[in-house]
């Protein structure tokens, strides 16, 4: 099993507030988190490093790739909830990071079982025969006004309020997390990714790039074809294999 990742500034930004880690325990067990950050001057790059450094410090603690299924759904609610936290406090008492937060989506893979969980609107794909399945729903405006109808899903891209999330890591004393685990067999792959990605790249564009090679040249090429299609926000990936 591998765990891979890579981030880009992409074309536009001035500065990535995206930050993502790895990390692999055996051949069968590790995770990878995705943030993104927001906010302040900035705040947005420190909310994320802070959220991406906390919630990997207690997995790697704890050791979470050897830990018993059923504990692992209230250490990755910990961990989350302890970034959040800290971030809160953070941004609630350094002026230049007043407002800061950041989204979160990590994947644990300890044997054939998945263990994800998320908050904000970087996501989490399912790969598996050439088919590709968005695992998370985007706590996002966006995705709530599709939901009630007022917006079709190809509006959900160019919409002026498609960037405005509605939970992130560190807005609030207490954040809701969504969690779910799932079978991952031999050939099946994981995507994590920003919305500098998807808001780029069509689902069917990253289906035929998860199923053409592996992991880094995978990466490589999804942000490079983020940054093709104009490269409008930071851009961050990273697949379990």
């Amino acid at each position: 099993m591998h765990f891979y990742g890579m981030t880009d500034i992409g074309r536009t930004r001035e500065a990535n507030q995206d930050v993502f880690y790895t990390h692999k325990f055996s051949d069968q067990a590790g995770f990878a988190i995705v943030c993104d950050g927001m906010g302040g001057q900035s705040g947005g790059h420190i909310a994320s490093d802070m959220a991406c450094s906390i919630i990997s410090s207690r997995l790697i603690e704890e050791r979470v790739g050897e830990m018993p299924s059923d504990q692992i759904r209230d250490l990755v609610v910990t961990a989350v909830s302890e970034a959040n936290l800290d971030v809160f406090k953070k941004s609630n008492t350094e002026p230049g990071c007043k407002g800061m937060g950041t989204t979160a989506v990590l994947a644990i893979v300890s044997g054939q079982t998945a263990y994800i969980a998320h908050v904000g609107d970087s996501r989490v794909y399912y790969w598996s025969g050439g088919r590709l399945q968005q695992l998370t729903r985007d706590h996002s405006l966006v995705q709530e006004l599709m939901e009630q109808g007022k917006i079709s899903q190809t509006e959900m891209k160019t919409h002026p309020n498609r960037n405005m999330i509605t939970r992130a890591v560190g807005v609030s004393l207490i954040v809701d997390i969504d969690y779910l685990e799932m079978p991952l067999h031999p050939g099946e792959k994981l995507l994590l990714c920003s919305d500098g990605l998807t808001n780029m790249v069509t689902d069917e564009a990253i289906a035929a790039v998860l199923g053409d090679d592996h992991a880094p040249v995978v990466c490589s090429r999804l942000v490079a074809m983020a940054n093709e299609a104009g490269g409008t926000d930071n851009i961050t990936v990273a697949v379990i294999e």
